[in-house]
Protein backbone atom coordinates (compact mmCIF):
# COMPACT_ATOMS: atom_id res chain seq x y z
CA UNK A 1 0.00 0.00 0.00
CA UNK A 2 1.67 3.35 -1.13
CA UNK A 3 1.10 6.58 1.09
CA UNK A 4 -0.99 8.22 -0.83
CA UNK A 5 -3.78 5.07 -0.36
CA UNK A 6 -2.45 4.44 2.91
CA UNK A 7 -3.70 8.29 3.65
CA UNK A 8 -6.90 7.88 2.24
CA UNK A 9 -8.05 5.30 4.30
CA UNK A 10 -6.86 7.14 7.30
CA UNK A 11 -8.69 10.12 6.51
CA UNK A 12 -12.01 7.78 5.89
CA UNK A 13 -11.34 6.07 9.46
CA UNK A 14 -11.02 8.99 11.26
CA UNK A 15 -14.10 10.26 9.15
CA UNK A 16 -16.17 6.88 10.32
CA UNK A 17 -14.86 8.13 14.13
CA UNK A 18 -15.97 11.40 13.78
CA UNK A 19 -19.40 10.47 12.20
CA UNK A 20 -19.75 8.12 15.18
CA UNK A 21 -19.26 10.51 17.85
CA UNK A 22 -21.58 12.72 16.63
CA UNK A 23 -24.79 10.55 15.65
CA UNK A 24 -25.78 7.49 17.49
CA UNK A 25 -28.92 6.39 18.94
CA UNK A 26 -29.35 6.61 23.21
CA UNK A 27 -32.35 4.96 23.52
CA UNK A 28 -32.30 2.54 20.44
CA UNK A 29 -34.89 4.24 18.36
CA UNK A 30 -33.45 8.24 17.92
CA UNK A 31 -30.50 9.29 16.81
CA UNK A 32 -28.89 12.05 18.52
CA UNK A 33 -25.94 14.90 18.08
CA UNK A 34 -23.82 13.54 20.95
CA UNK A 35 -21.30 17.03 20.13
CA UNK A 36 -24.87 19.24 20.65
CA UNK A 37 -25.73 18.49 24.54
CA UNK A 38 -28.73 20.36 25.85
CA UNK A 39 -28.16 22.37 28.21
CA UNK A 40 -30.78 25.43 29.99
CA UNK A 41 -31.16 28.77 31.43
CA UNK A 42 -34.14 29.45 33.42
CA UNK A 43 -35.95 32.62 34.43
CA UNK A 44 -36.63 32.06 38.25
CA UNK A 45 -37.42 36.20 38.80
CA UNK A 46 -41.04 35.15 39.73
CA UNK A 47 -41.12 31.68 41.36
CA UNK A 48 -41.76 31.54 44.59
CA UNK A 49 -42.46 29.17 47.42
CA UNK A 50 -44.01 28.56 51.37
CA UNK A 51 -41.69 30.31 52.93
CA UNK A 52 -40.68 31.49 56.74
CA UNK A 53 -38.83 34.56 57.45
CA UNK A 54 -35.65 32.27 58.49
CA UNK A 55 -36.24 30.19 55.00
CA UNK A 56 -35.22 32.05 52.33
CA UNK A 57 -34.68 29.09 49.90
CA UNK A 58 -34.46 29.75 46.05
CA UNK A 59 -35.70 27.47 43.28
CA UNK A 60 -32.02 26.76 42.97
CA UNK A 61 -32.42 24.57 46.05
CA UNK A 62 -34.80 22.33 44.57
CA UNK A 63 -34.74 20.41 40.80
CA UNK A 64 -37.55 20.71 37.95
CA UNK A 65 -38.64 17.97 35.67
CA UNK A 66 -37.96 17.91 31.99
CA UNK A 67 -39.27 15.97 29.20
CA UNK A 68 -38.18 16.50 25.50
CA UNK A 69 -40.04 15.77 22.67
CA UNK A 70 -39.25 15.23 18.45
CA UNK A 71 -42.05 16.23 15.90
CA UNK A 72 -42.12 17.64 12.76
CA UNK A 73 -42.61 21.52 12.04
CA UNK A 74 -45.77 22.66 13.49
CA UNK A 75 -47.33 19.16 14.73
CA UNK A 76 -49.80 19.05 17.08
CA UNK A 77 -48.72 17.58 20.58
CA UNK A 78 -50.62 14.16 20.26
CA UNK A 79 -48.08 13.36 17.12
CA UNK A 80 -45.38 14.40 19.56
CA UNK A 81 -42.75 11.33 19.99
CA UNK A 82 -40.92 10.98 23.03
CA UNK A 83 -37.09 12.21 23.46
CA UNK A 84 -35.36 9.82 25.50
CA UNK A 85 -36.70 9.51 29.06
CA UNK A 86 -37.57 12.56 32.01
CA UNK A 87 -34.69 14.06 33.34
CA UNK A 88 -33.70 15.59 36.89
CA UNK A 89 -32.06 19.08 36.20
CA UNK A 90 -30.27 20.26 39.19
CA UNK A 91 -28.60 23.48 39.92
CA UNK A 92 -25.03 23.04 39.59
CA UNK A 93 -21.89 25.16 40.35
CA UNK A 94 -23.85 28.05 38.55
CA UNK A 95 -25.63 25.97 35.96
CA UNK A 96 -28.62 23.76 35.42
CA UNK A 97 -27.14 20.05 34.67
CA UNK A 98 -30.37 17.68 33.08
CA UNK A 99 -29.90 13.81 34.69
CA UNK A 100 -30.11 11.56 32.34
CA UNK A 101 -28.14 14.22 29.78
CA UNK A 102 -30.26 15.64 27.11
CA UNK A 103 -29.25 15.89 23.03
CA UNK A 104 -30.55 17.29 20.11
CA UNK A 105 -32.30 14.57 18.02
CA UNK A 106 -29.72 13.83 14.56
CA UNK A 107 -32.31 14.02 11.68
CA UNK A 108 -34.94 16.28 10.98
CA UNK A 109 -37.09 17.99 13.33
CA UNK A 110 -38.56 20.08 15.91
CA UNK A 111 -37.78 19.56 19.33
CA UNK A 112 -40.14 20.85 21.97
CA UNK A 113 -39.84 20.32 25.96
CA UNK A 114 -42.31 20.62 29.22
CA UNK A 115 -40.56 21.20 32.56
CA UNK A 116 -42.54 21.55 35.65
CA UNK A 117 -40.92 22.34 39.17
CA UNK A 118 -40.10 20.94 41.88
CA UNK A 119 -39.47 17.35 41.44
CA UNK A 120 -38.91 16.43 44.71
CA UNK A 121 -40.33 13.25 46.63
CA UNK A 122 -44.12 13.33 47.96
CA UNK A 123 -44.59 16.41 46.63
CA UNK A 124 -47.81 15.19 45.42
CA UNK A 125 -46.93 15.69 41.77
CA UNK A 126 -47.15 12.80 39.20
CA UNK A 127 -46.29 13.87 35.86
CA UNK A 128 -47.10 11.79 32.70
CA UNK A 129 -44.94 12.28 29.63
CA UNK A 130 -47.41 10.29 27.41
CA UNK A 131 -50.54 12.41 28.21
CA UNK A 132 -48.27 15.65 29.12
CA UNK A 133 -50.36 16.41 31.69
CA UNK A 134 -49.49 16.18 35.78
CA UNK A 135 -51.61 15.14 38.33
CA UNK A 136 -51.35 17.92 41.62
CA UNK A 137 -53.37 17.18 44.80
CA UNK A 138 -53.14 19.88 47.30
CA UNK A 139 -51.77 19.25 50.99
CA UNK A 140 -53.80 19.58 54.11
CA UNK A 141 -50.71 20.33 56.39
CA UNK A 142 -50.30 24.31 55.28
CA UNK A 143 -46.63 24.47 56.33
CA UNK A 144 -46.01 21.82 53.58
CA UNK A 145 -47.42 23.19 50.54
CA UNK A 146 -45.38 24.52 47.79
CA UNK A 147 -46.09 26.27 45.04
CA UNK A 148 -46.28 24.34 41.41
CA UNK A 149 -44.74 25.76 38.46
CA UNK A 150 -44.66 24.73 34.79
CA UNK A 151 -42.63 26.12 31.26
CA UNK A 152 -42.47 25.08 27.97
CA UNK A 153 -40.21 25.45 24.89
CA UNK A 154 -41.96 24.36 21.61
CA UNK A 155 -41.03 24.12 18.03
CA UNK A 156 -37.25 24.48 18.56
CA UNK A 157 -34.83 23.98 15.32
CA UNK A 158 -33.57 20.67 15.82
CA UNK A 159 -29.77 21.07 14.54
CA UNK A 160 -29.12 24.21 16.23
CA UNK A 161 -25.55 26.29 16.13
CA UNK A 162 -23.52 25.86 19.66
CA UNK A 163 -24.30 28.87 20.56
CA UNK A 164 -27.74 28.20 20.30
CA UNK A 165 -27.87 25.22 22.49
CA UNK A 166 -29.11 26.41 25.71
CA UNK A 167 -32.49 26.49 26.26
CA UNK A 168 -34.53 29.13 27.90
CA UNK A 169 -37.20 28.09 30.06
CA UNK A 170 -39.88 30.81 31.99
CA UNK A 171 -41.43 29.08 34.40
CA UNK A 172 -44.98 30.31 35.28
CA UNK A 173 -47.28 29.99 38.30
CA UNK A 174 -50.15 28.10 37.97
CA UNK A 175 -51.49 27.28 41.26
CA UNK A 176 -53.84 30.59 43.26
CA UNK A 177 -52.49 31.91 46.05
CA UNK A 178 -54.95 33.06 48.94
CA UNK A 179 -54.27 35.18 51.54
CA UNK A 180 -56.01 37.37 54.31
CA UNK A 181 -56.37 40.35 56.32
CA UNK A 182 -58.98 41.37 59.07
CA UNK A 183 -59.63 45.01 60.77
CA UNK A 184 -56.98 45.73 62.80
CA UNK A 185 -59.14 46.16 66.23
CA UNK A 186 -59.85 42.09 65.78
CA UNK A 187 -57.77 39.47 66.93
CA UNK A 188 -58.41 36.06 64.32
CA UNK A 189 -56.67 32.72 66.19
CA UNK A 190 -58.22 30.13 63.54
CA UNK A 191 -59.41 30.01 59.56
CA UNK A 192 -60.83 26.94 58.35
CA UNK A 193 -61.18 26.88 54.18
CA UNK A 194 -63.77 23.16 53.29
CA UNK A 195 -65.53 22.25 50.35
CA UNK A 196 -62.80 22.98 48.38
CA UNK A 197 -61.40 20.65 45.14
CA UNK A 198 -58.21 19.84 46.33
CA UNK A 199 -57.29 17.26 42.85
CA UNK A 200 -56.55 17.80 39.64
CA UNK A 201 -55.17 17.40 36.23
CA UNK A 202 -52.61 20.31 34.27
CA UNK A 203 -52.63 20.07 30.63
CA UNK A 204 -49.41 21.35 29.50
CA UNK A 205 -50.82 21.44 25.83
CA UNK A 206 -53.79 23.74 26.10
CA UNK A 207 -52.21 25.20 29.28
CA UNK A 208 -55.31 24.46 31.84
CA UNK A 209 -56.62 22.50 34.54
CA UNK A 210 -58.71 19.93 33.92
CA UNK A 211 -61.72 17.61 36.00
CA UNK A 212 -60.77 18.88 39.37
CA UNK A 213 -62.56 16.79 42.27
CA UNK A 214 -62.71 16.18 45.84
CA UNK A 215 -60.79 13.86 47.06
CA UNK A 216 -60.62 12.81 50.51
CA UNK A 217 -59.93 15.38 53.05
CA UNK A 218 -60.04 19.07 51.86
CA UNK A 219 -60.25 21.02 54.63
CA UNK A 220 -57.35 23.52 55.23
CA UNK A 221 -56.88 24.91 58.66
CA UNK A 222 -54.72 27.91 59.52
CA UNK A 223 -53.63 28.86 63.19
CA UNK A 224 -50.66 30.11 65.46
CA UNK A 225 -51.92 32.85 63.38
CA UNK A 226 -49.35 36.23 63.17
CA UNK A 227 -49.41 39.67 61.55
CA UNK A 228 -47.61 41.96 59.85
CA UNK A 229 -48.08 45.52 60.96
CA UNK A 230 -50.82 47.17 60.26
CA UNK A 231 -51.99 49.38 57.41
CA UNK A 232 -54.52 51.68 57.09
CA UNK A 233 -56.80 50.07 59.57
CA UNK A 234 -56.28 46.73 58.17
CA UNK A 235 -53.71 44.16 59.50
CA UNK A 236 -52.22 41.00 56.76
CA UNK A 237 -51.86 37.46 57.78
CA UNK A 238 -48.54 36.72 57.98
CA UNK A 239 -46.86 35.50 54.39
CA UNK A 240 -45.79 32.15 56.22
CA UNK A 241 -50.23 31.74 56.17
CA UNK A 242 -49.96 31.67 52.67
CA UNK A 243 -52.35 29.27 51.12
CA UNK A 244 -51.46 27.28 47.02
CA UNK A 245 -54.85 26.08 46.10
CA UNK A 246 -56.08 24.95 42.85
CA UNK A 247 -57.81 26.76 40.16
CA UNK A 248 -61.49 26.57 40.16
CA UNK A 249 -64.84 28.02 40.74
CA UNK A 250 -65.74 27.27 44.03
CA UNK A 251 -69.05 25.41 44.19
CA UNK A 252 -72.04 25.09 47.21
CA UNK A 253 -69.71 22.90 49.58
CA UNK A 254 -67.13 25.87 49.52
CA UNK A 255 -67.26 27.43 53.67
CA UNK A 256 -65.06 29.45 55.65
CA UNK A 257 -64.99 29.35 59.10
CA UNK A 258 -63.71 31.96 61.41
CA UNK A 259 -62.83 32.01 64.82
CA UNK A 260 -62.42 35.42 66.97
CA UNK A 261 -60.29 35.66 69.65
CA UNK A 262 -61.80 35.58 73.12
CA UNK A 263 -65.14 34.25 71.59
CA UNK A 264 -66.93 30.79 71.60
CA UNK A 265 -68.52 31.33 68.86
CA UNK A 266 -67.03 29.66 65.35
CA UNK A 267 -68.42 32.30 62.61
CA UNK A 268 -69.40 30.33 59.11
CA UNK A 269 -69.76 32.22 55.32
CA UNK A 270 -70.37 30.73 52.54
CA UNK A 271 -67.70 31.08 49.48
CA UNK A 272 -69.99 29.58 46.91
CA UNK A 273 -69.63 31.25 43.49
CA UNK A 274 -65.90 32.57 44.30
CA UNK A 275 -63.38 32.35 40.79
CA UNK A 276 -59.73 31.24 42.05
CA UNK A 277 -57.91 31.37 38.66
CA UNK A 278 -54.21 30.32 38.16
CA UNK A 279 -50.92 32.73 39.04
CA UNK A 280 -53.74 34.96 40.61
CA UNK A 281 -52.79 35.92 45.02
CA UNK A 282 -56.22 36.87 45.96
CA UNK A 283 -56.16 38.68 49.35
CA UNK A 284 -59.38 38.07 51.02
CA UNK A 285 -60.83 40.78 53.47
CA UNK A 286 -62.35 39.47 56.93
CA UNK A 287 -64.80 41.80 58.85
CA UNK A 288 -66.21 41.44 62.10
CA UNK A 289 -70.25 42.90 61.88
CA UNK A 290 -72.98 42.28 64.69
CA UNK A 291 -74.35 39.85 62.36
CA UNK A 292 -70.85 37.92 62.43
CA UNK A 293 -68.50 37.96 59.51
CA UNK A 294 -68.24 39.17 56.32
CA UNK A 295 -65.60 37.87 53.83
CA UNK A 296 -64.95 40.16 50.28
CA UNK A 297 -62.21 40.01 47.71
CA UNK A 298 -59.81 42.99 48.39
CA UNK A 299 -57.80 42.47 45.77
CA UNK A 300 -56.25 39.90 43.23
CA UNK A 301 -52.77 40.37 41.85
CA UNK A 302 -50.48 38.48 39.07
CA UNK A 303 -47.79 35.95 41.11
CA UNK A 304 -45.36 38.37 39.78
CA UNK A 305 -46.62 41.52 40.80
CA UNK A 306 -46.76 40.69 44.39
CA UNK A 307 -44.49 41.82 47.09
CA UNK A 308 -40.85 40.98 46.75
CA UNK A 309 -40.94 39.36 50.27
CA UNK A 310 -42.81 36.26 48.69
CA UNK A 311 -41.19 36.54 45.08
CA UNK A 312 -37.35 35.63 45.45
CA UNK A 313 -35.11 34.08 42.59
CA UNK A 314 -32.59 35.33 39.85
CA UNK A 315 -33.03 36.48 36.56
CA UNK A 316 -31.90 34.35 33.55
CA UNK A 317 -28.74 32.50 34.99
CA UNK A 318 -26.86 32.31 31.71
CA UNK A 319 -25.21 28.52 31.07
CA UNK A 320 -22.38 28.12 28.44
CA UNK A 321 -23.38 25.66 26.14
CA UNK A 322 -22.20 21.89 26.85
CA UNK A 323 -19.75 20.91 23.12
CA UNK A 324 -16.78 19.04 23.30
CA UNK A 325 -14.85 21.85 23.87
CA UNK A 326 -16.53 22.64 26.82
CA UNK A 327 -17.91 19.21 28.98
CA UNK A 328 -19.33 19.04 32.06
CA UNK A 329 -18.80 15.82 31.63
CA UNK A 330 -21.41 14.41 28.86
CA UNK A 331 -20.05 11.31 27.18
CA UNK A 332 -19.00 11.33 23.89
CA UNK A 333 -19.76 8.11 21.36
Amino acid sequence: MNKITHLKHSIIALLGIALLSISCSRDGSLDVLENREVSFSVNSEAISTKITPANNSTITASPFGVIAYSHAAGAAADAWTLHGTESTVTHTSGAWIPNPRVYWPAKKQKVSYLAYWPKIANNSVTFNAVSKTADVRIKNVIANQIDFLVAKATDLDDNPSITALNVPLSFNHVLCGIRFKCNDNVTISKVVISGIKNKGTYDFTTDSWINPIIDGSNSYTLNNITYDDPVEGYKAFNIKHTLFMLPQQLTTPAKISVTVDGKPDVITASMEGHMWDPGKIITYLIKETLAGITIEILEIKDFADYPDDIVFGQPDIDITPINEENDYGGILM
